[in-house]
């Protein structure tokens, strides 16, 4: 049986069970809210919208971002850790809230990995490490030479310290034996973004879709390497960092749906279930790919756990090397 022949079967027996149960009779009876623990206009908010494109045609109800802004994800991040454990106030989670976070801070208001209930991991996307348009440098070994002979003359923006756009440009700048650059930290990933584009900072480690894609290709940016294996299919003309020279040069973002811990199973089983279905479709798979984003398939809400508790062993040696603490 095919895989996704598989996916569907399993489908089918899972979801009259669970629409049997009371936790569900009624379930939604009203808009249901995503958070995303970012401003407005990140990756994130990429994910998210097709998203909840998506599960709203699927639960024939309303399906709402709300952006939650500040301390690099925490407020987010502690709002739908305190919500209703409904199933009405969901977290869009990424690499860097549910694993860097209790990565590098000791004292927080919530547990990120017992307090809220993975759902569904659903896409990843790819870093890369982009310049502003004047920088007089085209490939990623030209940079690192320019970098080399004017450190002090560059500086690079994120969107606050210990977060992925923070460690990526950190590890490169380790592995390529860069000396310190200057590191300016932004509220969120558009105004950081912005700046880039205007030339206020010289380098970002953006992650590679739609908009990035665009700017690249009309000459307003210059993405010089992908932080991943291979060559991405949504634009083959980037190299990868490992073409550079540095194969261990890797900055991959993982996103996944989670519910405040005691969430009825029912509505867990369900919301899993549905967002299978979407990952599922060829077309809605495409539209990730043409965002530059990898869709995630056949994830449980066991299984998501499992995949986040390896992603926070293999970032912990990278945290640790940085020394990003707070608390």
């Amino acid at each position: 049986m095919r895989r996704r022949d598989f996916l569907a079967a399993s489908l089918a027996s899972l979801v009259p069970v669970a629409l049997a149960t009371p936790a569900l009779a009624k379930y939604p009876d009203r808009a249901v809210r995503l958070i995303i623990p970012r401003g407005a206009g990140g990756v994130l908010d990429v994910v998210g919208r097709h998203w909840c494109n998506g599960i709203a045609k699927s639960l024939g109800a309303s399906v709402y971002i709300e952006n939650i802004a500040g301390a690099g994800g925490v407020i987010g991040m502690a709002s739908a850790a305190k919500a209703n454990p409904d199933g009405y106030s969901l977290l869009l989670g990424s690499t860097s809230d549910i694993v860097l976070i209790p990565l590098e801070q000791r004292k927080l208001s919530f547990n990120a990995e017992s307090d809220f209930q993975p759902i569904s991991v659903t896409a990843t996307s790819t870093g890369s490490v982009a310049v502003h348009a004047g920088l007089p440098v085209n490939t990623l070994a030209e940079l690192i030479d320019y970098a080399k002979a004017n450190a002090s003359k560059l500086n690079y923006a994120s969107v606050g310290a210990g977060t992925m756009s923070h460690l990526i440009m950190e590890q490169f700048r380790q592995q390529a034996g860069l000396p310190e650059i200057l590191h300016v930290p932004y509220r969120t990933g558009a105004s950081a973004f912005n700046d880039l584009v205007a030339g206020v900072v010289q380098m970002q480690a953006v992650f590679i879709t739609t908009p990035t894609i665009e700017l690249h290709r009309a000459g307003q940016i210059k993405i010089l390497a992908a932080a991943s294996s291979k060559r991405l299919s949504g634009a083959p003309e980037i190299p990868t960092a490992a073409e550079a020279g540095l194969p261990n040069f890797i900055g991959e973002m993982s996103f996944g749906i989670f519910a405040p811990k005691n969430t009825p199973a029912p509505i867990v089983e369900m919301l899993n279930a549905k967002t299978q279905e979407i990952l599922a479709d060829p077309e809605f798979q495409q539209t990730l790919a043409n965002a530059g984003l990898d869709p995630v398939l056949g994830s449980t809400p066991e299984s998501a756990a499992e995949y986040f508790r390896n992603e926070r062993t293999r970032w912990r040696p990278v945290v640790d090397s940085i020394g990003v603490k707070e608390g």
